[in-house]
């Protein structure tokens, strides 16, 4: 457990500020969230987070992937090929021993599997968008059995907080800021990230 915590602790921070970002520069998308949650605690009769409650937390869930796919914290993944791996799309194989470099942000912002990509638009994770996407064009966690082991407890804690916010606050931007991408092993900001709550 103290594996999953402390490795997801700098991903998760990344994710979670750039989410807030996009919340405050897309206050229709803010709106639907909070709708959503309005919708969700009414039915419970509560505003308590619980497990059934974040289950059906999906536009939330969709705004945490979308800003996965805009901003995947890590920014390389470096694989070494075990066997010979012929490439579905082409008639190249990748010899065994041979290091393969992905970069989730590249495969994200392919404007042929996501149209606009520089556009935040959680609906492209609805599930009806999500059935017709290959499995392989969203990989901010990796895929196969080297992907991350943390992910669904990402995700989860995530919602927690995001919901959180916008249920308790109105998430606005400050017009004077523009974040400064630093690309390394993770894509952190160099000046920061600032935004404006105000209480609801």
């Amino acid at each position: 457990m103290l594996t999953f915590l402390l490795a997801g602790f700098d991903s998760s921070a990344i994710t979670l500020q750039f989410a807030l970002y996009f919340l405050a520069k897309n206050i229709l998308v803010q709106e639907k969230a909070l709708r959503e949650l309005q919708n969700i605690f009414d039915a419970a009769g509560s505003t308590a987070m619980t497990s059934d409650t974040l289950q059906r937390m999906q536009y939330v869930e969709m705004t945490v992937y979308e800003t996965l796919r805009m901003h995947p914290p890590v920014f390389l993944y470096i694989k070494k090929a075990g066997v010979d791996t012929p490439l579905v799309s082409s008639d190249l194989v990748v010899p065994a021993g041979a290091s393969v470099i992905v970069s989730p942000r590249t495969v994200h912002m392919d404007p042929k599997l996501y149209p606009d990509p520089h556009v935040f638009d959680p609906e492209r994770f609805s599930p009806a968008n999500s059935a017709e996407r290959h499995p392989l064009a969203f990989i901010p966690f990796g895929a196969g059995k080297r992907a991350c082991p943390g992910r669904k407890y990402a995700i989860l804690s995530l919602k927690t907080v995001i919901s959180k916010v916008i249920w308790n606050f109105r998430i606005l931007p400050d017009e004077t800021y523009e974040p400064e991408l630093l690309w390394g092993l993770t894509m952190v900001t160099a000046n920061g990230m600032r935004i404006k709550l105000l209480k609801r």
